[in-house]
């Protein structure tokens, strides 16, 4: 099973409705606000895409298909960016 996590090397805080992040080892800045901050809350301890979409789909009125559509375009920028890690599990 495929599961994501945060990048341990990002530091976080508050600001207002959004999250504004630092990434220590490249020195460069992000900020996740909506959705794509609720994501890195959601993935403290990692998770699976699909316990992702079920845990927004409850909190958010969005269809299944947005929201997997979403998920799936944060996730990939989120990883090229280095913020999020993909773990994939050996069977």
């Amino acid at each position: 099973m495929v599961t994501y996590s945060r990048n341990r090397l990002i530091i976080n805080g508050d600001m207002d409705d959004s999250l504004l992040m630092l990434h220590l080892e490249k020195g460069r800045y992000f900020s996740l606000d909506g959705v794509a901050k609720r994501i890195w809350e959601l993935v403290e301890c990692p998770k699976g895409f699909e316990e992702l979409i079920s845990d927004l789909m409850i909190e958010f009125e969005v269809s299944e298909t947005q929201c997997r559509h979403e998920v799936v375009a944060f996730l990939d920028k989120a990883i090229q960016d280095d913020i999020l890690i993909r773990h994939d599990a050996t069977s």
